[in-house]
């Protein structure tokens, strides 16, 4: 129970009045569409204008629930009935910047929802404050119709912290560059050397044919990987679309080396200079005895 002591502490500190620039706590008694009346704990009660709720549109009023306790800030002068005025936006803005500054040393990933397609990019709200994802950091690839992403959520990273400009510009293309980053690696670990997949001849090059195998990944057969007999090109014997099976020969800094002569028997092919001489065939024997050449000769 409360001493005496502690009741007089509390009745005097209700008699003095909030000053201006303070943050302090206040409960809402009541809301409507213009304002919420506070008690502060103090002896006089203050006021929430509408336009001082919060910095994200989409946060009026009504959102506030009677009874809750807020952060405020007292702001200057009073309104036409001498209550003291707070602005609930500026002390939210101050708590969230210092909170997104945390976040943006940590490098921490924060789940944000896409509040409108702007030029260039989309806006989001964090407690408040407002962040921008430009369109080259929404995605992997080209995004055509920014509007698409307008109430979706996205995981991004703070890459641009400057408070003093209310400058904040997030990335979500960082994110997902790390999550398929982190899937490549999992799937390389996975591939042992000698293992066998299908794929599909994606390009050639004067060097090679690059092949995307069936688990997504991509390797290089090189021109020596690609048949047992000699090629000047790849062309001569593979095209783009081409689907080949390949044995895998090595995993080196994420590169997959490829062979699809590693599949095939050797036995099967002999070397141009290799082959024995064209055999001649005529419908008629042929002799080539002494015998045979000189017999219409006549001896005189």
């Amino acid at each position: 129970m409360e001493s005496m002591e502690d009741f007089k502490e509390e009745l005097e500190n209700s008699y003095n009045s909030i000053e201006t620039g303070d943050i302090v706590k206040g409960i809402i008694i009541s809301v409507n569409d213009q304002e919420a009346i506070v008690d502060t704990g103090k002896y006089e009660q203050a006021v929430l204008p509408a336009r001082e709720v919060s910095y994200d549109p989409n946060i009026t009023l009504r959102d506030l629930e009677e009874g809750k306790e807020y952060d405020f800030l007292v702001l200057e002068g009073q309104d036409e009935r001498g209550r003291s005025l707070l602005s609930k936006k500026q002390a939210d803005d101050m708590v969230a910047w210092k909170e997104l500054e945390e976040a943006f040393n940590s490098g921490s990933t924060l789940t944000v929802k896409i509040q409108e397609a702007v030029k260039g990019g989309v806006t989001t709200f964090i407690n408040g404050v407002r962040g921008f994802i430009p369109a080259s950091q929404l995605s992997l690839s080209f995004v055509k119709d920014l509007s698409e992403f307008a109430g979706k959520e996205v995981d991004a990273r703070i890459i641009t912290f400057q408070p003093d400009k209310k400058k904040l510009v997030l990335s979500s293309r960082i994110i997902q560059e790390e999550n398929k980053a982190k899937e490549t690696e999992d799937l390389l670990n996975s591939i042992a050397p000698g293992s066998v997949f299908s794929g599909k001849v994606e390009t050639i090059r004067p060097f090679g044919a690059f092949v995307r195998l069936d688990n997504g990944l991509s390797g290089l057969v090189h021109i020596s990987q690609i048949s047992h007999r000699h090629l000047k090109d790849p062309s001569e014997v593979l095209k783009e679309g081409d689907t080949v099976n390949v044995k895998v020969t090595g995993i080196k800094d994420q590169k997959i080396s490829l062979s699809i002569k590693a599949l095939q028997d050797a036995e099967d092919y002999v070397p141009e200079d290799q082959k024995g001489p064209k055999e001649f065939k005529d419908k008629g024997d042929i002799s080539t005895s002494l015998g045979d050449l000189l017999k219409d000769f006549k001896l005189v």
